[in-house]
């Protein structure tokens, strides 16, 4: 997975229209209000785990580079682990 860290959280910058992609439902939210914040993060945080318990239970490995740090690392750890796990 491709993660950019500007996704993983709400930028504090006072008012912000969104709307709901599915609903179309539109609301008007302060993004500079601490509990937002908190909201935000913690649906961030379920759908990232949701999404990881997902894969797993398929058998599907993954690993999660991120836009904003060197990927050949984090590539390498990950083909390095499932290479481990296979010779077992």
């Amino acid at each position: 997975m491709v993660e950019d860290p500007r996704e993983l959280e709400l930028a504090p910058i006072g008012l912000v229209r969104v709307e709901d992609p599915e609903s179309g439902e539109v609301v008007v939210v302060d993004s500079s209000d601490p509990r937002v914040l908190e909201t935000f993060r913690a649906a961030r945080a379920r759908q990232r785990a949701e999404r990881d318990r997902g894969l797993a239970s398929a058998g599907i490995d993954s690993v999660v580079v991120s836009t904003g740090a060197d990927y050949t690392r984090a590539l390498l750890r990950f083909f390095r682990e499932r290479g481990r796990r296979q010779r077992r």
